[in-house]
């Protein structure tokens, strides 16, 4: 299976995490992201473990700040792993947790149209509920 696409993952995923010369190794390795010994040790493990990549998928951690192994990983679109990034905004509204993208795409309203109402200083509620091009004022 080394023509795999699952196989070419495997070997992706190590050497981000544990090789000093790739390039991603200061997004993984470097602080501190490694494969678990079953993983690293033996590609038929972590297939056995994640299963054959479901077309337009890739590997993702659940959790950004933990390591490669089962209970950490997942196979996700190219969406799911962009609202799983550690610098995204997380904003609560209504007792719903989304990112600042997700938000948007509800609400139809643009991310940094969001982001910058934050920052400049607008409540969640107003950030989210005035429509593009409205100031807002009556909020």
């Amino acid at each position: 299976m080394t023509e795999s696409r699952e196989y070419q993952i495997w070997l992706g995923m190590k050497a981000r995490c544990h090789t000093e010369s790739n390039r991603a190794y200061k997004y993984y390795g470097a602080k501190g992201v490694s494969v678990c010994d079953a993983w690293f040790n033996s590609f038929e493990q972590f297939l056995a473990d994640m299963g054959v990549a479901p077309e337009g998928a890739s590997i993702d951690r659940v959790d950004v700040r933990g390591n490669y192994e089962p209970s950490n990983c997942r196979w996700a679109t190219a969406e799911e792993q962009a609202n799983n990034k550690s610098n995204n905004r997380r904003i609560t509204w209504q007792g719903k947790t989304m990112t600042a993208a997700q938000w948007g795409r509800e609400l139809g309203l643009k991310q940094h149209t969001i982001l910058r109402r934050l920052r400049d200083g607008w409540t969640v509620p107003r950030a989210l509920t005035v429509k593009n091009g409205s100031t807002g004022a009556m909020l």
